[in-house]
């Protein structure tokens, strides 16, 4: 069958208990999140047909990537203004004019595919050391509003509005080994960022629109070396699923048409990388050596798995072969000792029969003893 749109498989219903909740009827406007989907011109009919109720910004122009679509949102939230169409009644024309500034200094940006948040609380006792690997619970409840509880508490850093970029720790599974509650500067933030627009703004830097993957990295690292600092929180952490065969991971595989010879396949096409600046093509392929580097990687350890899988199955065949060749060895025995057994019977029957039969000869020649009555057929 056909594969489902991205529409269909996006996780937009932040008004779920375990993510935000309901608003309350009695809330105060603006106190409660403004959510803000945002949509390629191509999808928003669908979008509308599956989230009827929710709030879309629709792109101007589609199938730019990833970077694009987050480069719209910052320039959106750093300054945006409302077109107003203005009447000029003598010329009888329409002429466009520009509201006041909009500025949303605070954004928090988050990909469609987050599945929930847990709390980690720490297991040792009050001046105890760490002993084992791991030293905190996750704790989580279906009516407790874990995206917005996890926000808050980053929002509620004492020294948040220095940081540019703040995000969470994604569980792979080692969560609950993570001693410390935050990290300080460090590149893995991805998937529910919050931007500091006024900070990225001061530093001068922003996604890339023309990169068709490792965007989140990209602003990281041009975070750091424009002196920046980021904040990463372990006292809550996401999971998030990936669904292989749906239209966003195909979109970050679709073949360019033209490729730098310099960069690594499907990051961004010529005419894009041409374009750019002295800084920022430089920046472009150092990211790209970065993700060759990661991608051989992956592919070394890929066959290392591989490698390591076929030597555990080349054992398991070898000890299959000599278990069935031990069965086939101890049945041989089995069959000789029988074989020889019944020899051993058979000479010994005889050697009994003969020394019968040299009794009653003995016994004969001593006694008369009468002959037996004739038997049927005899």
């Amino acid at each position: 069958g056909q594969l489902p749109g991205r529409a269909e498989i996006a996780h937009l219903n932040w008004e779920a208990s375990h993510v935000f909740g309901v608003p309350h009827p009695d809330a105060v406007p603006g106190s409660w999140p403004v959510v803000i989907t945002v949509v390629e011109p191509d999808e928003e009919e669908d979008y509308r047909e599956v989230w009827p109720g929710a709030l879309l910004l629709t792109l101007p122009k589609k199938k730019r990537g990833p970077s694009y679509v987050r480069w719209v949102i910052q320039r959106l939230c750093t300054r945006s203004h409302e077109e107003k169409k203005v009447v000029n009644e003598k010329r009888s024309k329409h002429k466009s004019r520009l509201g006041p500034a909009k500025r949303l200094p605070w954004c928090w940006l988050c990909d469609d595919n987050l599945l929930c948040f847990f709390r980690l609380v720490s297991i040792l006792k009050p001046g105890e050391s760490k002993k084992a690997a791991v030293v905190k619970k996750r704790e989580w409840g279906d009516k407790t509003p874990m995206f917005w509880e996890a926000m808050v508490a980053v929002q509620q850093h004492p020294s948040m509005k220095k940081f540019a970029l703040s995000g969470f720790l994604r569980d792979d599974g080692t969560a609950t080994c993570k001693t410390h509650d935050w990290k300080y500067d460090v590149m893995s933030l991805y998937k529910a960022v919050l931007l500091n627009n006024r900070e990225l703004k001061r530093l001068g830097v922003e996604y890339l629109p023309g990169l068709q993957k490792y965007e989140d990295m990209y602003l990281n690292s041009a975070i750091q070396r424009q002196g920046g600092q980021m904040l990463k929180c372990q006292s809550y952490c996401y999971r998030a699923n990936n669904v292989p065969g749906d239209k966003g991971s195909k979109a970050r595989k679709r073949k360019l048409r033209e490729e730098p010879d310099a960069l690594v396949p499907g990051l961004m096409d010529t005419p894009h990388f041409q374009a750019l600046g002295s800084q920022e093509r430089l920046a472009v392929k150092q990211l790209s050596d970065w993700a060759r580097h990661q991608e051989n990687h992956r592919k070394l350890k890929r066959e290392r798995l591989e490698a390591a899988k076929g030597i555990q199955q080349a054992k398991a065949a070898r000890r299959e072969q000599e278990a069935v060749a031990a069965k086939e060895d101890s049945g041989s025995e089995s069959d000789s000792s029988s074989s020889s057994s019944s020899k051993s019977q058979g000479s010994n029957g005889t050697r009994v029969h003969q020394e019968a039969g040299a009794d009653s000869a003995a016994t004969g020649a001593g006694n008369h003893v009468p002959n037996p009555a004739p038997q049927e057929g005899d």
